[in-house]
């Protein structure tokens, strides 16, 4: 098979700190059918060395990294020369590649995740704990405003933030269980930080508490319904467990029912009661 490509490893003075450029120029005269593949495998290794890069900066090993660049000349050899009929000795000596690369690597990078999320988690979820448990039932002698609905309002809130904290942290370690390629770079599904993760599903699980609270949405477990968390702090736990846990799914169910209310010809209370989502989970 013709060449597709020239290529070039670009080296530096400081390559084991910022890695190799590779450069790739396209021939002339391509072979019928050849093209398409060719671009995809070049896209591949493109993407393969700067993730190994990144990967490697963010865990404090970049002097591994000239191993990792002499198997990726291999894998240029191996695809754009002149002998093989096909890219499948390219394809597989790139996969090999990333499958040590993960099985050295990937455990580090999620670990380094579960400490950083660890602390964020803590930061977040143990002022509320304390304030839910111990600081709440004295906080009406230091600010008496917090008397009645508005305290046990205060105190809810905070609860419901535990068990979001909780199932945060509990829905990354168990995802993360088996790493992928695509999931070393950006281990969140829609590249977020821990913060801001953490804040986007407090927004959404508080949506979902406020539509529990007005009827727009009604779950039962058994005997328990979920409407009543603002009286039990269990409940109000597992309400933000079940944010946290519910992830996109949960995510459409409040819009789908927020516009429901929104576009409902009924207003008030009473129109909401009409209208209310009924999930029924049966006891176990």
């Amino acid at each position: 098979m013709p060449k597709v490509f020239n290529y070039e490893v670009q080296r530096s003075a400081d390559n084991d700190a910022h890695g190799a450029t590779l450069k790739f120029s396209l021939l002339d005269s391509i072979p019928p059918g050849v093209l398409e593949e060719a671009l995809k495998l070049r896209s591949a290794i493109e993407s393969t060395n700067r993730d190994i890069v990144i990967v490697l900066d963010r865990v404090q090993a970049m002097e591994a990294y000239g191993s990792y660049l002499s198997r990726l000349e291999e894998t240029m050899v191996a695809g754009f020369g002149s002998e093989l009929q096909d890219f499948s000795m390219a394809w597989f000596l790139l996969s090999q590649l990333r499958e040590d690369f993960i099985k050295l690597y990937g455990q580090r990078v999620r670990s380094a995740y579960i400490r950083l999320l660890t602390q964020i988690v803590a930061c977040i979820g143990v002022p509320a704990l304390l304030y839910g448990s111990a600081v709440s039932p004295w906080s009406t002698w230091w600010w008496p405003s917090l008397q009645g609905n508005i305290e046990a309002q205060v105190r809810t809130a905070a609860w419901v933030i535990c068990g979001v904290c909780v199932s945060v942290w509990l829905s990354f370690v168990i995802r993360t269980r088996q790493l992928e390629w695509s999931m070393l770079t950006s281990l969140d599904p829609d590249g977020l930080s821990p913060v801001t993760r953490i804040g986007l599903v407090l927004a959404v699980t508080y949506v979902f508490a406020l539509l529990l609270k007005l009827g727009g949405i009604t779950i039962a477990i058994g005997s328990l319904n979920l409407s009543n968390f603002i009286l039990q702090p269990s409940i109000a736990i597992l309400v933000g467990l079940i944010g946290g846990l519910g992830g996109d799914a949960l995510a459409d169910i409040v819009v789908g029912r927020v516009r429901g209310l929104a576009n409902s010809p009924n207003s008030g209370e009473a129109g909401v009661a009409a209208r209310a989502g009924t999930v029924a989970l049966p006891r176990r």
